[in-house]
């Protein structure tokens, strides 16, 4: 299904547990792509593109506004929507005394997909439901939409009848190179101790970017990463620009339902260990670690920092969420074809 459309998504829930996530959702065709790079917003459509100067975040308040997405009890509270990523150089769109360069790579700010089509795999019940949604404007035939509708659920059925007929050859060469050198890499780690000791910032995460050929299909490198590093929330997005990024996270950065914002920051990362012994052992020196602890009250309180920027006075409460097992797999991964 992927291969016949020019974006597609999978957001994935690996962990059975119900409270992480029920459903995985599949995405393909998006009827809107928007993207930018600064304030130069991009927008595709059927009608085709249009080009102008706007600050993506304004233009996506009135996107949302526009559309009305059903919630039915029997129904995902996903049934369709804007599908991405917004890379951190869009904080120069908030924070306007933050100017970060954007051109350091050919890599929008942001791509994202309008999808009003989804299918989603209910964990719990192991049911495939197909949902797509149809524009109601003025003056438009109920019936036409109704009929096209079912047209278009059919033809998804049909092909997810259809035999899979899957690459499964993947290799990439060995010989990889780095953006920076380990010696620059760590004389930017002794420039952030000393702005965090001058007070500049409160964390910095520092990364480099790895570059080498591939041959083969990326979403043998999913599938790879789901056996070996499965976590609570997985993502597999490919964009138009031959951009595809893959990723595994233990935490949901940021929720917003029913008009009530909800963050839950998870600090301090150990190895696994090879029998259950070690890791109880590892989990122990993680909770008991007083430089983890220190991260942890950190992130909690620029989280409620975060989130008493956008809510109602008064309105922000901590709560302590227990977990099974504290350890989580993270990674993500971004590759250009």
């Amino acid at each position: 299904m992927r291969k016949e459309g020019k974006q597609s998504f999978l957001l994935e829930t690996v962990e059975g547990k119900e409270s992480l996530g029920r459903y995985s959702f599949i995405g393909i065709d998006p009827i809107k792509i928007i993207s930018n790079r600064g304030l130069s917003l991009k927008i595709s459509d059927s009608d085709g593109e249009e080009k102008r100067e706007q600050n993506i975040f304004d233009y996506l308040k009135e996107e949302l506004h526009t559309r009305n997405h059903l919630t039915l009890e029997e129904l995902p509270s996903f049934t369709g929507g804007t599908v991405g990523y917004l890379a951190y150089e869009n904080i120069s769109l908030i924070e306007k005394k933050l100017k970060l360069d954007s051109s350091v790579d050919d890599q929008y700010d942001s791509i994202l997909g309008v999808y009003d089509t989804v299918l989603a795999f209910d964990h719990y019940k192991h049911q495939v439901i197909i949902i797509t949604n149809v524009a109601v404007t003025e003056g438009v035939d109920l019936e036409d939409l109704y009929r096209g509708a079912k047209q278009k659920i059919k033809e998804l059925r049909a092909k997810l009848s259809a035999p899979l007929h899957f690459e499964s050859d993947f290799k990439f060469d060995r010989d990889v190179s780095e953006n920076i050198s380990d010696e620059v890499f760590c004389e930017l780690v002794e420039l952030s101790k000393k702005n965090i000791v001058d007070g500049d910032v409160f964390q910095i995460v520092l990364s480099k970017r790895f570059t080498t050929k591939y041959e083969g299909d990326l979403f043998n490198v999913y599938r790879a990463l789901r056996i070996i590093n499965p976590s609570p929330y997985m993502y597999f997005l490919e964009f138009e620009t031959g951009l595809t990024i893959i990723g595994t996270s233990p935490e949901n950065l940021v929720k917003v339902q029913d008009g009530i914002v909800e963050v839950m920051p998870i600090a301090g990362t150990r190895r696994r260990g090879s029998t259950p012994e070690e890791d109880q052992k590892l989990e122990m020196d993680l909770v008991n670690d007083p430089k983890e602890i220190a991260e942890h009250v950190m992130l909690v309180d620029l989280g409620r920092n975060d989130v008493g920027r956008v809510s109602e006075f008064g309105t922000v409460k901590l709560k302590e969420k227990d977990e099974d097992s504290p350890f989580f797999p993270c990674n993500a991964y971004s590759f250009q074809s």
